[in-house]
């Protein structure tokens, strides 16, 4: 294989700002009977999953002056998913507070498992008089994993603090120091000689020169220039007993805390493998307010349009990344799929437009920093999205123990179809399901739809359509009424008598419009609808007496009169 020497600043571009895995959660200070790990998040834009097999984990460990080193893990070839977790641990099945028998992707402390599958687990002790040794690390042995070092790879070093650092293809993409104040590189690792890290399987090896830390790596100064200077994360408390470090929302960049028992904040901590919170909506990064700027088709280009205002130098170039919003609607999740992105590498580079398509679903900005964490999540409201179906008319008309459903739609998106539904008794039923006739389910043109129902009821039934998308959400219709099998009149008031001051008006179901009036026994105008397109109404809070009910058509000069009994 290929050995390389890397200061950490050498093509730190080209690769960190590819960086997917992110460090998620550390299990430091396992109690009795439990068991360190590790958590990975998984902050990839690709719908393919993410192979770990050229990522390496390597911490600090010193127990005096002349047994020092580092502990160095080359994951094995395996896979996580999107919006995934990926957990190691010293065991597997694993124990952690409060819990067992958890399952990992792999156990470190499994050698046979490892070299299956291009992974490896080395301690490297440095070496009191270093020259050119046949393994290639000159300035290190390497030493025996003791029983003492099988559970115990994350430790404290000389300022009592924790250090974990995640290479991708031999570059730093994640630091994490725990239980400090800053994430500044402790001086006892920059002190540290190059440490040669042979790679197993297709992955390149390479070498780390931690001198090269002092000018270039990671600093709590947010003017540092050099791409390391982005990637350094820290958390001020200490673990304590049993504990460990843990994002407070799954790649959300700068927010560690201690975790401890399980079911803390936000949502539950000490949770390998499972989410730990979505990412929030604000960060470090400012931008003026999205908008979007509609297409004339739904398959069509839109375009979501800001402009990054401000953020500190740490965070650029800052990547934004457009994702399709599915559901939860409004959180960042495995469900949602990832469109176009921009990288912004200054405040100043100007506006940022970020086409899309279909216009008609909601959407998401990912803003995400170097390091591979996400700054902020910001839902868009789209204005560009039409309701799902627009229906021209709908009406339900009988004929003898007929009764004619018909309607038609003037634009149709993302429609499955139509359920037919009747109501006689008090309860909705389904009586039949009519297939949308557009394309895809979307459609632009004018559609006719119809249905027959043999119906008998001699009482008022009324019809409604329940529209039904290919993502199964639904919306309804406005109801219909007719009356009933043998009801003659052209309105049918029901219930009549009625007992508590309401009353439905069912009228005959042609395409009029109808002003409704309502006088008392005395002639008084107590209840005026005027515009009435629906062909039924609900009259209410009517007090006790005997009403007047007149129906007239402007457009015939038609009308009607019926009475109407409220009783005490």
């Amino acid at each position: 294989m290929k050995k390389i020497l890397l200061s950490l600043s050498i093509f730190a571009i080209a690769i960190v700002g590819n960086s997917q895995a992110v460090l998620n959660e550390i299990y430091t200070t396992p109690g009795s009977g439990n068991h360190e790990y590790f958590e990975l998040y998984n902050s990839s834009t690709d719908i393919n999953p993410l192979n770990v097999d050229c990522f390496t984990i390597i911490t600090y460990y010193e127990n005096s002056a002349a047994d020092k080193g580092f502990f160095v893990i080359d994951l094995p070839n395996q896979t996580v998913a999107s919006k995934g977790f990926y957990v190691g641990a010293s065991s597997d099945p694993f124990n952690y507070q409060s819990s067992s028998g958890a399952d990992a992707a792999f156990s470190w402390n499994n050698a046979a498992f490892l070299a299956a599958n291009g992974g490896s687990f080395k301690k490297w002790v440095i070496d009191a008089t270093p020259g050119v040794d046949a393994d290639g690390n000159n300035n290190y042995d390497l030493g025996t994993i003791l029983a003492g070092d099988e559970n115990n790879i994350f430790r404290e070093d000389a300022s009592s603090s924790y250090v974990v650092m995640v290479y991708q293809s031999g570059v730093l993409v994640n630091f994490f120091r725990g239980a400090n104040s800053g994430n500044t590189i402790p001086d006892a690792i920059r002190a540290m000689p190059n440490l040669f890290t042979d790679m197993n399987g297709g992955c390149t090896d390479f070498t780390i020169n931690f001198q090269d830390l002092n000018n270039n790596g990671i600093t709590t100064n947010t003017t540092a220039s050099s791409d390391e200077a982005k990637l350094g994360e820290y958390v001020t408390p200490s673990d304590g007993t049993d504990n460990g470090f843990i994002r407070k929302r799954d790649g959300k960049c700068g927010e560690w805390d201690k975790a401890s028992s399980p079911g803390g904040q936000q949502g539950g901590e000490h949770t390998p493998g499972t989410s730990n919170g979505a990412a929030g909506t604000t960060g470090s990064i400012t931008n003026t307010v999205p908008f979007i700027t509609c297409a004339a088709t739904i398959q069509t280009n839109s375009s979501v349009n800001f402009d990054i205002t401000g953020g500190p130098a740490e965070a650029f170039a800052v990547t934004v990344q457009l994702y399709v919003d599915y559901p939860p609607i409004g959180v960042l999740s495995g469900n949602d799929v990832p469109g176009a992105a921009v990288v912004n590498n200054a405040i100043s580079d100007g506006f940022i437009n970020i086409p899309f398509t279909p216009k008609n679903l909601p959407i998401l900005l990912v803003f995400k920093t170097p390091a591979g964490c996400f700054d902020k999540v910001v839902s868009v409201l789209n204005t560009c999205i039409p309701l799902p179906v627009s229906f021209k008319s709908f009406t339900a008309t009988r004929s003898n123990a007929n009764v004619m459903v018909k309607w038609e739609t003037s634009t149709e998106v993302n429609n499955s179809g139509f359920a037919v539904e009747r109501n006689v008794n008090g309860t909705w039923v389904q009586v039949a399901f009519v297939p949308s006739q557009a394309a895809g389910g979307n459609s632009n043109s004018l559609l006719a739809y119809s249905f027959n129902d043999l119906n008998s009821n001699k009482g008022v039934s009324q019809y409604r359509i329940k529209q039904i998308d290919i993502d199964a959400q639904f919306k309804y219709s406005e109801i219909r009424s007719v009356r009933g099998d043998g009801q003659a009149s052209k309105i049918i008031v029901y219930p009549n008598p009625s007992s508590d001051g309401k009353v439905n008006v069912v009228f005959e179901d042609s395409k009029v419009t109808r002003e409704v009036s309502v006088m008392d026994m005395s002639g008084r105008l107590v209840k005026q609808f005027k515009g009435i397109t629906n062909n039924n109404i609900s009259i209410e809070n009517l007090t006790p007496g005997i009403y007047t009910l007149r129906v007239f058509v402007p457009a015939t000069g038609e009308q009607a009169v019926q009475k109407i009994v409220v009783s005490k």
